[in-house]
């Protein structure tokens, strides 16, 4: 065979694969020509009537037992027939507070008609806390750390070394409730407690009692119950 024979016929079979290559490269260009070539009416079409997202819908918050309020918030028997139950939703809600923050879990609002006496806890080395809003009906007595529990007083409001006992006078508007849970620091949330505790703003507790007296806190070690 000559060399121009072998050349003519490697062209004849170099054709057919070349048409082939050919053809492939203009469909792919007439797809690519398409996938562009969309019209606008189209694509603004396929925008308009996608699906709008949906906000996802927060779960409700359900109080644990921990939160729950326990506990009665009416007069202690001893000192129910000197107060009258008022209406008072602002003084109230100074006092009621949510979970983890203290205050009051529930409560109401009484007015005095005789003198009570009060009584309150507080921290010696700031004077100008003897006369505050929190009290109780009950003069503080047992456990230190039980007694923190039940008016959920974190130690850092107070080291609870002085009792001021005083007479509340009548007239006087006070709310009476149990204690709401609080959070002291990550360590240490006391419980809502059904100890019922006494709040007055403090610029009303200044001018609601009198004839108050101190009593300073002494050591008083008990021995505990040996655990083996």
């Amino acid at each position: 065979m000559t060399h121009s024979h072998s050349h003519h016929l490697a062209l004849r079979k170099a054709i057919p694969f070349m048409s082939v290559m050919a053809a492939l490269v203009s469909t792919l260009s007439l797809s690519a020509c398409m996938v562009v070539m969309v019209p606008p009416e189209s694509r603004s079409s396929s925008v308009d009537t996608a699906p709008m997202p949906v906000a996802p819908v927060a779960a409700a918050v359900v109080p644990t037992s921990a939160d729950a309020c326990i506990g009665s918030n009416s007069l202690p028997a001893q000192v129910a027939s000197a107060f009258v139950e008022v209406q008072d939703a602002a003084l109230l809600a100074q006092a009621v507070q949510p979970p983890t923050k203290g205050g009051l879990c529930q409560a109401k609002v009484y007015q005095s008609t005789a003198p009570v006496m009060i009584y309150r806890a507080w921290n010696s080395t700031n004077p100008g806390s003897r006369i505050g809003s929190w009290w109780a009906f009950e003069k503080a007595s047992g456990s230190v750390s039980q007694y923190r529990r039940d008016y959920e007083i974190c130690t850092q409001y107070s080291p609870l070394d002085t009792l001021t006992p005083c007479k509340l006078k009548a007239g006087s508007l006070i709310v009476v409730g149990t204690g709401q849970s609080a959070q002291c620091d990550q360590y240490l949330t006391y419980p809502a407690s059904a100890s019922r505790q006494i709040y007055m703003p403090k610029d009303k507790a200044n001018v609601a009692v009198d004839n108050c007296e101190d009593f300073e806190g002494e050591f008083a070690w008990k021995a505990k119950r040996e655990v083996r």
